[in-house]
């Protein structure tokens, strides 16, 4: 007994340096942030801008692969209704959604041209044939109505190591930043780059109206500050210039149905 409480607390000391250990190295990450991020507008709020300034009240809107999605600024603000559809079980969860479906991305439930906005957050890299699916929603939205969408530009450095390591390694480290597991599906990344959506979107029945490449700041980074730092200078540097445009992590776009 006495052995078993000893190593029992050994491990506990041995839990609590490591916890100690990560903390010092998260301490000088989130100095970092404050001190090169204090009002930066990350890829998500660029989204949310991008939806409000192409959408009208009286919309309706549709959240494609939605999950358990939440934005700072409510769906009332901005359209009549805001539907979410997905797959997952998680949507049951989702606040930002004001009616929940659960759904197919390639058999939408909804008629045809009966849809004024479509969003996809994150999803396009998920899909394995994304020409279906988009021209599902082209299949339901009005002719004229917008596609707005953000995803990974698969030249980017977390794309590459993304593509190199396994699924599971993938949920582990999504558990760490509070995600679940049936929120992570696998990355197939086969319309992630501007020249392949511009492709895809054609082949739909799409033209695109806006897109730009945008780098965030360098979160996946934030466990150990030297790799953070890096990320920093790598932020920097691509966004500064335009030739380096190609290696933004974020790919925000909208498409509008031509016909």
């Amino acid at each position: 007994m006495v052995l078993s409480a000893a190593q029992g607390g050994g491990e506990e000391l041995g839990s609590s340096l490591m916890d100690r250990f990560l903390n010092a190295l998260h301490y000088p990450v989130a100095r970092a942030y404050t001190h090169y991020y204090a009002g930066f507008e990350d890829e998500i709020a660029r989204l949310l801008r991008m939806i409000v300034r192409e959408c009208k009240p009286d919309w309706l809107v549709v959240d494609l692969g939605c999950g358990r999605a939440s934005f700072v600024t409510p769906w009332r603000q901005f359209c009549r209704r805001l539907i979410g559809i997905d797959s997952s079980p998680g949507i049951r969860d989702g606040a930002w959604v004001g009616f929940k479906v659960r759904g197919d991305l390639y058999q939408l439930p909804l008629p045809g041209n009966s849809v004024d906005m479509v969003i996809m957050r994150y999803v396009l890299e998920h899909l394995e044939h994304p020409l279906e699916a988009l021209r599902e929603t082209a299949r339901v939205l009005r002719p004229g109505g917008k596609l707005v969408l953000l995803t990974p530009n698969r030249r980017h450095y977390v794309c590459l190591v993304a593509r190199m390591t396994p699924h599971r390694f993938h949920r582990w480290f999504s558990a760490r930043y509070g995600r679940f597991d049936d929120d992570v599906s696998p990355t197939r990344y086969r319309a992630n780059t501007p020249h392949r959506l511009r492709e895809l979107a054609s082949g739909a029945g799409f033209r695109i109206t806006e897109l730009e490449l945008y780098e965030a700041p360098p979160g996946y980074l934030d466990l150990f500050w030297p790799a953070y730092m890096l990320g920093v200078a790598y932020e920097r540097l691509v966004n500064r210039f335009e030739a380096l445009a190609g290696l933004r992590v974020s790919i925000l776009a909208t498409l509008q149905k031509t016909s």
